[in-house]
């Protein structure tokens, strides 16, 4: 096997999702990125498109737009890759706008925690498992987004969660509703944001 596929399940319509093991890499896979020095970033850029290859066909190929997001070239969809430790996600849909995060649970994230919640949100997500939900839903809603340098303020987290399990973003004045779906990997957290509108803005791949 290339790299180990974690699992694919479908998330809605037809959203895919691929999670593989970066330390099951084999060299055949490596070496088609030997160009890159260094071993962490040459793993990365491997899981990448072996992940991509098991959600596309083998003969996808990542490309990156202006803004740096990443896209599979000749296609229209939205691909969003995310990785920690030894894992990488990607997600991939043909007709809806997505972002994915992983993350392990890191002390940091209490004492940055006014740097990316509200006032309101802080007295929601308090314990390290909530500030750890909190930090992938508002990563995955802001590459969902498509907007560089978006501020994590302008994500709007929800404050209970007998709500229904949505943030959402403020762009030009506009709201848009993200569903969200999670999954647990061991002690990581993994967040898909699914935009509620389908509407792509044109990419710059220049």
């Amino acid at each position: 096997m290339t790299g180990q596929l974690l699992f694919t399940p479908e998330i809605e319509g037809d959203v895919k999702l691929c999670v593989v093991d970066m330390s099951m890499l084999d060299n055949d896979l490596l070496s088609r990125f030997d160009n890159i020095t260094h071993e962490k970033r040459r793993r990365e850029k491997a899981a990448a498109a072996f992940a991509v290859g098991q959600l596309m066909g083998y003969d996808a190929v990542i490309g990156h737009a202006a803004d740096g997001h990443p896209f599979v070239e000749n296609h229209t969809g939205s691909l969003s890759i995310s990785h920690a430790d030894n894992i990488l996600v990607a997600a991939y849909s043909a007709d809806k706008v997505i972002g994915i995060d992983i993350e392990y649970p890191r002390a940091a994230l209490r004492r940055v925690a006014p740097k990316f919640l509200s006032e309101e949100e802080l007295t929601v997500y308090r314990e390290p498992a909530d500030l750890l939900r909190a930090w992938t839903i508002k990563e995955a809603v802001y590459k969902a987004a498509l907007v560089k340098g978006l501020s994590l303020f302008a994500i709007h987290l929800p404050l209970t969660w007998s709500e229904k399990k949505e943030a959402v973003v403020t762009i030009q004045n506009q709201s848009i509703v993200n569903r969200l779906y999670f999954a647990r990997l061991g002690a990581a957290m993994i967040t898909l944001a699914v935009r509620g509108d389908s509407i792509y803005r044109d990419r710059d791949c220049s």
